[in-house]
């Protein structure tokens, strides 16, 4: 499926990917979390802050450490696939600041303290 990744300090980008549980929590490095989010779901890592993770980006008035994977889901709540045109609405939304409707800031070199 295609989804946006955002790794800390780096860029957003386009990735395909297996829609598997397995995977996403191979991407975030832990448990995922989702924060819903202007149709979309932001997945992270949810013990993040607790393994001092470095600052990603500011979501929806939270700090999100970790690799940041963005989807849609469907109705039975799974992730699914974002289209070419909402793809790069994403990376627009990660990388470019001041953020339109998923209010989201980019971080360079900003620490997570314990």
């Amino acid at each position: 499926m295609r989804v946006v990744i955002a790794e800390p300090g780096n860029p957003a980008e386009v990735r395909e990917i297996s829609s598997d549980m397995e995977t996403l929590q191979k991407l975030v490095g832990g448990y995922v979390e989702c924060l819903p989010c202007v149709g979309y779901d932001v997945m992270f890592n949810e013990e993040g802050i607790r393994l001092n993770l470095a600052a990603n980006r500011v979501v929806m008035g939270n700090l999100i450490v970790g690799t940041i994977v963005v989807t849609k889901h469907d109705r039975a709540g799974d992730p699914i696939a974002l289209d070419e045109q909402e793809a790069a609405e994403v990376v627009h939304r990660l990388d470019n600041w001041p953020p339109s409707m998923m209010s989201v800031a980019p971080l360079s070199g900003a620490q997570v303290r314990k």
